[in-house]
């Protein structure tokens, strides 16, 4: 009987501080959960001066402020490059650890830019 509460003891335990679908950097004994944020844009203009996109993050606040926000969508103008909102990212202690291009048909693309911050 004692072998089975520690089984059940150790699968609670186990699962109550497991969580999924969450970037987890390890630190020694410790676990802490990684932030993360993810750009998306699905046009890329001839202007390099800006460029129009979802920033989703898992900080309190964004990492760079955009302009002229959508209320509800998160999709902000930004008056810069995608190149150059990489560097800033990276400056800011960001790490780009992953980059897509989707193909959406009809001669759209979708540019996915995922980051992660220790």
């Amino acid at each position: 009987m004692k072998k089975y509460y520690l089984i059940v003891f150790f699968f609670y335990f186990l699962f109550s501080n497991s969580q999924p679908n969450k970037p987890i950097i390890g630190e020694g004994v410790f676990n802490k959960t990684a932030e993360y944020a993810e750009l998306i844009t699905s046009e890329l203009n001839k202007k390099a001066s800006f460029f129009r996109a979802s920033f989703k993050y898992s900080t309190p606040s964004a990492p760079i402020d955009g302009e002229k926000c959508a209320k509800k969508l998160r999709i902000c103008n930004y008056p810069m490059s995608v190149s150059q909102f990489i560097n800033q990212m990276e400056i800011k202690g960001w790490e780009l650890i992953s980059s897509s291009i989707v193909d959406g048909g009809n001669y759209t693309k979708t540019y996915k830019y995922l980051f992660r911050k220790e």
